[in-house]
Protein backbone atom coordinates (compact mmCIF):
# COMPACT_ATOMS: atom_id res chain seq x y z
CA UNK A 1 0.00 0.00 0.00
CA UNK A 2 1.46 3.31 -1.00
CA UNK A 3 0.40 6.92 0.43
CA UNK A 4 1.34 9.96 -2.39
CA UNK A 5 2.50 12.90 -0.23
CA UNK A 6 5.36 14.09 -2.65
CA UNK A 7 3.57 17.65 -3.53
CA UNK A 8 3.11 19.44 -6.51
CA UNK A 9 6.07 17.77 -8.34
CA UNK A 10 3.72 14.74 -9.19
CA UNK A 11 6.58 12.16 -10.43
CA UNK A 12 5.44 9.60 -8.45
CA UNK A 13 2.36 10.08 -9.12
CA UNK A 14 2.12 10.10 -12.83
CA UNK A 15 3.50 6.38 -12.75
CA UNK A 16 0.14 5.24 -11.06
CA UNK A 17 -2.02 7.40 -13.23
CA UNK A 18 -3.00 9.95 -10.12
CA UNK A 19 -3.24 13.70 -9.94
CA UNK A 20 -2.94 16.22 -12.75
CA UNK A 21 -4.14 19.67 -11.92
CA UNK A 22 -6.03 22.25 -14.06
CA UNK A 23 -3.49 24.80 -13.20
CA UNK A 24 -0.08 25.34 -11.29
CA UNK A 25 0.56 28.93 -10.04
CA UNK A 26 4.51 29.45 -9.83
CA UNK A 27 5.67 31.61 -6.54
CA UNK A 28 8.28 33.54 -5.14
CA UNK A 29 8.64 34.88 -1.35
CA UNK A 30 10.96 36.57 0.74
CA UNK A 31 11.40 36.68 4.09
CA UNK A 32 12.53 40.79 5.22
CA UNK A 33 11.60 43.11 7.20
CA UNK A 34 8.66 45.33 6.42
CA UNK A 35 6.72 47.97 7.85
CA UNK A 36 2.80 46.65 8.56
CA UNK A 37 0.10 49.13 8.85
CA UNK A 38 -1.49 46.51 11.62
CA UNK A 39 0.76 43.50 12.53
CA UNK A 40 -2.55 41.47 13.53
CA UNK A 41 -3.44 41.51 9.55
CA UNK A 42 -2.45 40.00 6.37
CA UNK A 43 -2.22 42.49 3.62
CA UNK A 44 -3.31 40.92 0.35
CA UNK A 45 -2.58 43.02 -3.34
CA UNK A 46 -5.04 41.82 -6.62
CA UNK A 47 -4.13 42.35 -9.84
CA UNK A 48 -2.02 42.59 -12.60
CA UNK A 49 1.40 42.96 -10.26
CA UNK A 50 0.45 38.89 -9.78
CA UNK A 51 -1.30 37.53 -12.59
CA UNK A 52 -3.68 34.88 -12.37
CA UNK A 53 -2.98 34.77 -8.65
CA UNK A 54 -2.29 37.55 -6.13
CA UNK A 55 0.48 38.96 -4.07
CA UNK A 56 0.73 38.77 -0.23
CA UNK A 57 2.50 40.55 2.93
CA UNK A 58 2.20 37.84 6.46
CA UNK A 59 3.54 39.88 9.36
CA UNK A 60 5.84 37.61 11.23
CA UNK A 61 6.62 39.89 14.51
CA UNK A 62 9.23 42.16 15.03
CA UNK A 63 8.82 43.92 11.77
CA UNK A 64 9.29 41.11 9.93
CA UNK A 65 6.96 39.83 7.28
CA UNK A 66 7.01 37.15 4.65
CA UNK A 67 5.78 38.75 1.07
CA UNK A 68 5.72 37.00 -1.30
CA UNK A 69 3.43 36.55 -4.55
CA UNK A 70 1.93 34.05 -7.19
CA UNK A 71 1.99 34.11 -11.19
CA UNK A 72 -0.21 32.15 -13.61
CA UNK A 73 2.69 30.92 -15.81
CA UNK A 74 -0.47 30.78 -18.96
CA UNK A 75 -0.45 34.51 -18.35
CA UNK A 76 2.94 35.43 -18.16
CA UNK A 77 6.32 34.59 -19.06
CA UNK A 78 8.36 36.11 -16.99
CA UNK A 79 9.90 34.35 -13.93
CA UNK A 80 7.85 34.98 -10.71
CA UNK A 81 10.85 36.36 -8.60
CA UNK A 82 11.36 39.12 -11.71
CA UNK A 83 7.28 39.67 -11.19
CA UNK A 84 8.04 40.06 -6.90
CA UNK A 85 11.25 42.30 -7.71
CA UNK A 86 8.89 44.66 -9.56
CA UNK A 87 5.99 44.39 -6.71
CA UNK A 88 8.42 45.41 -4.47
CA UNK A 89 10.05 48.18 -6.28
CA UNK A 90 7.27 49.94 -7.52
CA UNK A 91 3.87 48.90 -6.16
CA UNK A 92 2.80 52.38 -4.60
CA UNK A 93 1.14 50.72 -1.17
CA UNK A 94 4.63 49.80 -0.29
CA UNK A 95 6.67 52.85 -0.87
CA UNK A 96 8.56 53.09 2.18
CA UNK A 97 7.35 50.25 3.83
CA UNK A 98 9.81 47.43 2.21
CA UNK A 99 13.70 47.78 3.34
CA UNK A 100 15.07 45.97 0.95
CA UNK A 101 16.57 43.66 3.62
CA UNK A 102 15.81 40.10 2.10
CA UNK A 103 16.97 37.41 4.69
CA UNK A 104 15.54 34.28 2.43
CA UNK A 105 14.54 33.55 -1.03
CA UNK A 106 11.35 30.82 -1.62
CA UNK A 107 10.48 29.30 -5.08
CA UNK A 108 7.60 27.30 -4.79
CA UNK A 109 4.56 25.74 -6.92
CA UNK A 110 0.72 25.80 -5.88
CA UNK A 111 -1.61 23.40 -7.54
CA UNK A 112 -4.99 24.27 -8.38
CA UNK A 113 -7.64 21.94 -9.33
CA UNK A 114 -7.51 18.23 -9.69
CA UNK A 115 -8.12 16.94 -13.14
CA UNK A 116 -7.34 13.03 -12.83
CA UNK A 117 -8.07 10.85 -9.70
CA UNK A 118 -6.40 10.47 -6.28
CA UNK A 119 -6.19 6.50 -5.81
CA UNK A 120 -5.17 3.47 -8.21
CA UNK A 121 -4.13 -0.32 -7.19
CA UNK A 122 -2.62 -0.28 -3.72
CA UNK A 123 -2.12 3.76 -3.88
CA UNK A 124 -3.66 7.33 -2.34
CA UNK A 125 -2.79 10.39 -2.80
CA UNK A 126 -3.06 13.52 -0.37
CA UNK A 127 -2.17 17.01 -0.09
CA UNK A 128 -0.70 19.05 -3.30
CA UNK A 129 -0.12 15.48 -4.77
CA UNK A 130 -3.64 15.80 -6.26
CA UNK A 131 -4.40 19.63 -5.46
CA UNK A 132 -6.42 19.52 -1.99
CA UNK A 133 -5.78 23.01 -2.03
CA UNK A 134 -7.65 25.85 -1.57
CA UNK A 135 -8.42 27.47 -5.45
CA UNK A 136 -8.95 31.11 -3.24
CA UNK A 137 -5.79 31.15 -1.27
CA UNK A 138 -3.39 28.36 -2.60
CA UNK A 139 -3.67 26.99 0.99
CA UNK A 140 -3.55 23.47 2.04
CA UNK A 141 -2.61 22.35 5.18
CA UNK A 142 -5.92 22.17 6.28
CA UNK A 143 -7.17 20.13 3.43
CA UNK A 144 -4.58 17.89 3.40
CA UNK A 145 -4.99 17.09 7.01
CA UNK A 146 -8.52 16.72 6.46
CA UNK A 147 -8.03 14.49 3.90
CA UNK A 148 -4.81 12.08 5.17
CA UNK A 149 -7.60 11.00 7.71
CA UNK A 150 -9.98 9.94 5.09
CA UNK A 151 -7.63 8.42 3.94
CA UNK A 152 -5.87 6.78 6.96
CA UNK A 153 -9.46 5.55 7.65
CA UNK A 154 -10.06 3.86 4.16
CA UNK A 155 -6.74 2.14 3.99
CA UNK A 156 -7.80 0.57 7.45
CA UNK A 157 -11.08 -0.66 5.96
CA UNK A 158 -9.15 -1.81 2.99
CA UNK A 159 -6.48 -3.81 5.26
CA UNK A 160 -9.59 -5.11 7.37
CA UNK A 161 -11.56 -6.34 4.06
CA UNK A 162 -7.90 -7.75 2.58
CA UNK A 163 -9.06 -5.54 -0.63
CA UNK A 164 -6.55 -2.97 -1.41
CA UNK A 165 -7.99 -2.65 -5.15
CA UNK A 166 -8.47 0.62 -7.02
CA UNK A 167 -12.36 -0.26 -7.09
CA UNK A 168 -12.00 -0.72 -2.94
CA UNK A 169 -9.72 2.46 -2.52
CA UNK A 170 -12.19 4.73 -4.64
CA UNK A 171 -14.12 5.31 -1.87
CA UNK A 172 -11.44 7.35 -0.45
CA UNK A 173 -12.13 9.74 -3.34
CA UNK A 174 -15.72 9.74 -2.90
CA UNK A 175 -15.54 10.60 0.92
CA UNK A 176 -12.86 13.42 0.17
CA UNK A 177 -15.10 14.83 -2.23
CA UNK A 178 -18.30 14.64 -0.36
CA UNK A 179 -16.74 16.58 2.76
CA UNK A 180 -14.86 19.34 0.60
CA UNK A 181 -15.72 19.12 -3.53
CA UNK A 182 -18.74 21.76 -3.16
CA UNK A 183 -16.61 24.49 -1.72
CA UNK A 184 -13.78 23.12 -4.29
CA UNK A 185 -15.46 23.64 -7.38
CA UNK A 186 -17.21 27.24 -5.85
CA UNK A 187 -13.57 28.41 -4.86
CA UNK A 188 -12.15 27.29 -8.05
CA UNK A 189 -15.00 29.65 -9.41
CA UNK A 190 -14.19 32.47 -7.54
CA UNK A 191 -10.43 31.72 -8.73
CA UNK A 192 -11.23 31.92 -12.31
CA UNK A 193 -13.63 34.74 -11.92
CA UNK A 194 -11.66 37.40 -9.98
CA UNK A 195 -7.99 36.57 -11.18
CA UNK A 196 -8.76 37.03 -14.45
CA UNK A 197 -10.29 40.31 -14.08
CA UNK A 198 -8.83 43.64 -15.52
CA UNK A 199 -7.57 46.07 -12.29
CA UNK A 200 -10.08 48.54 -12.96
CA UNK A 201 -13.17 45.95 -12.47
CA UNK A 202 -11.07 44.64 -9.05
CA UNK A 203 -10.88 48.20 -8.07
CA UNK A 204 -14.83 48.88 -9.18
CA UNK A 205 -16.59 45.90 -7.33
CA UNK A 206 -14.08 46.50 -4.32
CA UNK A 207 -15.64 49.78 -3.88
CA UNK A 208 -19.01 48.34 -4.29
CA UNK A 209 -18.54 45.74 -1.53
CA UNK A 210 -17.06 48.41 0.80
CA UNK A 211 -20.40 48.60 2.37
CA UNK A 212 -20.46 48.76 6.47
CA UNK A 213 -23.15 45.60 6.37
CA UNK A 214 -21.42 43.42 4.41
CA UNK A 215 -18.32 44.11 6.23
CA UNK A 216 -20.21 43.08 9.20
CA UNK A 217 -21.07 40.41 7.75
CA UNK A 218 -17.38 39.35 6.58
CA UNK A 219 -16.25 40.27 10.18
CA UNK A 220 -19.23 37.72 11.91
CA UNK A 221 -18.94 35.10 9.06
CA UNK A 222 -15.50 34.76 7.39
CA UNK A 223 -14.05 31.71 7.38
CA UNK A 224 -10.92 30.80 5.07
CA UNK A 225 -11.74 27.60 4.71
CA UNK A 226 -15.51 27.55 3.79
CA UNK A 227 -15.64 30.46 1.28
CA UNK A 228 -19.19 28.94 -0.13
CA UNK A 229 -20.69 29.55 3.32
CA UNK A 230 -20.21 33.23 3.36
CA UNK A 231 -20.81 33.87 -0.25
CA UNK A 232 -24.48 32.43 1.11
CA UNK A 233 -24.43 35.14 4.09
CA UNK A 234 -23.57 37.80 1.72
CA UNK A 235 -26.22 37.30 -0.84
CA UNK A 236 -28.73 37.87 2.10
CA UNK A 237 -27.49 41.38 2.70
CA UNK A 238 -26.43 42.05 -0.79
CA UNK A 239 -29.05 45.07 -1.78
CA UNK A 240 -30.16 43.99 -5.68
CA UNK A 241 -28.59 46.93 -7.00
CA UNK A 242 -25.19 46.20 -5.84
CA UNK A 243 -25.86 42.80 -7.30
CA UNK A 244 -26.79 43.91 -10.25
CA UNK A 245 -23.65 46.17 -10.86
CA UNK A 246 -21.26 43.66 -10.19
CA UNK A 247 -23.14 41.60 -12.74
CA UNK A 248 -23.02 44.43 -15.38
CA UNK A 249 -19.32 45.24 -13.98
CA UNK A 250 -18.23 41.17 -14.29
Amino acid sequence: MIVLAEGVCGRIARMFGVGGFEKVISCAQIETTYDFLDEDFVEVFLGSWSPGFFAWAVPLGDDLGRVGLGVNPELSASHPADHLQNFLSNHPALNGRYKENVMSLTIGAIPIGLKGRSYADGVVAVGDAVAQVKPISGGGVYLGTLCGRIAAQTIAEAFENGDTSAKRLSSYERAWKKEIGRELKFGMKIHNWIFTMKDEKISEILKLLNDEKILNVVNTYGDIDSPLSLAKKLLKELDFNILRMIKFLI
